[in-house]
């Protein structure tokens, strides 16, 4: 073979794999265009959940402090020197229990005084009865020494109360919180001895607003947590029917049993007081965003994979998550991609349940 020959061949051959290698480049360049063609449309992909409506049960939380049911300060009703405080403060007592003692002085003697002269009386009026019979007084007569009879049983008892009165009892089941004065001081009639407290059941006070104020009624169960952590369940008992005039608040008080005398007064807590129950979402407070009028809004997604929103209303924030209303019964909530994507755009929604996105 000639050496012209050999290279018409070689530029035949080069010729020949440029066409061919033309061919298979414009086949991929066809197959690509087809493929990118039949490939659907770029969609953002956003996290959802589904969620229904639920029953919500509101609470009105106010802050609230303990008082004694009762305030009691024990006076003295008669004068005399204290002989005896058997009671120490800060002691619990029951009714009629003994706190403190009066020197009797002549009191005693007062009363013996006052039955002799009863008795005396008594023999007159029966000695009087058989002379009337024998017809040799008046009915008058009668009459008088009968008053003198009555005159000393009264006197018997006065001698007898006054005598009782050195003695200062507890009048019902308390706590004695203070102690006036001590053993050797000398009390006047009027003067306080002592401060008790009842303490069972014990009174949780609260003000409320005018507001507040019309969804309370008398005899609705309370709970109130104190500030150690403790919880007490009682009844809410008094709601003022008028507001204060300088704080335009109103009084309410709620009683709880405290058998033990374990809470003390003034103690500050939080009256928890249901309130009607409403139809609410519960949704994570993240995914609340602002609409273009500024307004609380919640984005979700229709059947059709298209991007709705709901303004919502806020009925309760416990922390990680909101109560609110305004969103349909059922629905698909974004719980993330939320910020990326705009109302009436088609997304590709993921199903995530909320606690995995909180």
């Amino acid at each position: 073979m000639t050496k012209n020959v050999r290279y018409a061949l070689i530029i035949l051959v080069l010729v020949l794999g440029w066409l061919f290698s033309g061919l298979i480049i414009n086949s991929d360049d066809t197959d690509e265009s087809l493929s990118e063609s039949d490939q659907p449309e770029n969609l953002i992909r956003v996290q959802v959940s589904d969620i229904a409506e639920e029953t919500y049960s509101p609470s009105l939380n106010i802050s609230a402090r303990t008082e004694a049911f009762r305030i009691v300060e024990i006076k003295a009703e008669t004068s005399g020197q204290i002989e005896a405080t058997p009671i120490a403060e800060g002691e619990f007592v029951k009714a009629g229990v003994e706190l403190a003692r009066l020197r009797i002085d002549d009191r005693s003697f007062r009363v013996q005084e006052a039955q002799a002269g009863l008795d005396q009386a008594t023999l007159d009026y029966e000695g009087t009865l058989k002379l009337l019979a024998k017809e040799l007084v008046s009915e008058i007569q009668v009459a008088r020494v009968k008053a003198s009879v009555d005159a000393a049983k009264a006197n018997l008892e006065f001698r007898k109360v006054e005598l009782s009165r050195t003695l200062l009892r507890a009048p019902f089941d308390a706590v004695l919180n203070e102690r006036k004065l001590e053993v050797g001081s000398y009390l006047q009639p009027g003067q306080t001895f002592a401060e008790l407290l009842q303490l069972d059941p014990i009174k949780a006070v609260a003000l409320v607003s005018g507001d507040e104020v019309l969804d309370l009624e008398r005899g609705a169960p309370v709970e109130l947590q104190l500030s150690n952590g403790d919880v007490l369940l009682g009844e809410l008992r008094y709601v003022s029917a008028k507001a204060d005039v300088a704080t335009r608040a109103f009084r309410v008080e709620a009683f709880f049993e405290n058998p033990d005398n374990k809470v003390s007064a003034d103690l500050t807590g939080n009256l928890i007081v249901p309130r009607a129950q409403a139809k609410a979402h519960r949704i994570p407070a993240s995914i609340v965003s602002l609409n273009s009028a500024g307004d609380l809004q919640v984005k979700w997604v229709d059947q059709d994979d298209v991007v709705r929103a709901s303004e919502i209303v806020i009925l309760h924030d416990d922390r990680s998550s909101l109560w609110v209303s305004g969103l349909p019964e059922k629905v698909r909530i974004i719980v993330v991609g939320q910020e990326y994507v705009s109302i009436e755009e088609k997304v590709a929604p993921i199903p995530r349940s909320i606690e995995s996105s909180e």
